[in-house]
């Protein structure tokens, strides 16, 4: 997963308190990812061996496992060895992603899949999806 730059930055104080909340543990379906296919760019970036050797054992292993849940859906195989690129507008890659890599590198039952919404971003509904994410932090 990459981090669009294109969803307005929060305040480390911001990122800090919503920390906190993972502390007492992660809620499934309470936090949720706004992702597109497309980079800030209007491209599909392929995951590279290279940038997959960059992510520890534990991810390699939970995304081995996504791939694998993609080659049983025909329908979503076009998927496969795809980044997603998290719209941000609620800062919850931001907060949680260092924490689990921080706090629970190895521990697998931190390393989920969270609730997902796919958006369909392209050059004429960028701007709406912009302000859509960036309203979403207030």
């Amino acid at each position: 997963m990459g981090l669009m730059q294109v969803v307005s930055p929060t305040s480390q104080i911001d990122i800090i308190n919503m920390r906190k909340e993972l502390y007492v543990g992660y809620h499934p379906n309470f936090q949720v990812f706004y992702v597109s296919f497309k980079n800030i760019h209007d491209e599909i970036e392929n995951v590279t061996i290279e940038k997959e050797m960059s992510w520890s054992s534990t991810w390699r292993f939970v995304n081995d496992k996504f791939e694998a849940f993609l080659d049983t859906k025909l329908t979503l195989s076009h998927l496969k060895a795809k980044f997603f690129h998290v719209w941000d507008g609620n800062h919850q890659l931001e907060v949680w992603l260092p924490y689990i890599n921080q706090v629970h590198p190895i521990d697998e039952t931190w390393h989920v899949c969270p609730t997902t919404w796919v958006l369909n971003v392209e050059i004429k509904n960028r701007r709406c999806l912009k302000t859509l994410m960036d309203n979403i932090n207030m």
